[in-house]
């Protein structure tokens, strides 16, 4: 297993991507539909940086962690709050 802090900074290196290609306002849907279209090219980002074969788990990491940035995030409850 990779050291924890090159996992983190793989992460963070998506998350930036991420940002920069959705921006600061966006649904959970939008981000569905980019994450189904394909995350080669953020596998590709955060094995750059040294995670290997661990860089599917950063890239689901970042996505995540971005969805609770989303406008329509309730945090898991049902119909907003």
């Amino acid at each position: 297993m990779r050291e924890r802090g090159d996992l983190e900074a793989a992460t963070f290196t998506v998350l930036e991507e991420l940002r920069r290609r959705l921006g600061s306002s966006f649904s959970l849907g939008e981000l569905a539909v980019f994450y189904g279209a394909g995350t080669d090219w953020a596998t590709g980002l955060a094995a750059s940086g040294g995670v290997g074969t661990e860089a599917s788990a950063a890239v689901d990491a970042a996505f995540g962690r971005y969805a609770r940035e989303a406008v329509d995030y309730s945090g898991g409850y049902r119909g907003g709050r």
